[in-house]
């Protein structure tokens, strides 16, 4: 498979590839870098480092992922998505919490009432003034 040879091989095999053409995206080509350091996971200890997906892989798969794959980009992305998942769930617990706080304030001062109402009912002048 010409995916799979070097940039020269592939040169061979496609006759209306021009080597200035070729070198050129060559020298553009991103450079293998050493090992990233590990990046930290989101604050509360969500989402994985590129290492620990590398890792993963190879234990799970077998297969070894180089530090350059753009496959790995995925890390990023996703622990990106996961921060900010995890940024409006805070927000949507907030606003939760604040309605539902309102709620129990109207509910609780509906049952004092009610209990108040029930209490005066009850209580021995209260027949009186009602004329029982």
């Amino acid at each position: 498979m010409s995916d799979d040879l070097p940039p020269e091989e592939i040169l061979q095999n496609r006759p209306d590839a021009t080597p200035t053409a070729f070198a050129a995206a060559a020298d553009n080509a991103p450079q293998s870098s050493p090992a990233p350091e590990a990046e930290p996971c989101l604050p509360d200890g969500l989402g994985l480092s590129v290492e620990d997906v590398r890792a993963l892989l190879a234990k799970k798969h077998n297969l070894a992922v180089p530090v350059d794959d753009p496959l790995l980009m995925m890390v990023t992305i996703q622990n990106a998505f996961l921060g900010a998942q995890t940024q409006l769930q805070k927000r949507h617990e907030k606003a939760l919490a604040a309605f539902m706080g309102e709620q129990t304030a109207t509910c609780m001062s509906g049952v004092e009432k009610s209990v108040s109402d029930r209490v005066l009912q009850r209580s021995p002048d209260a027949g009186s003034r009602h004329g029982h």
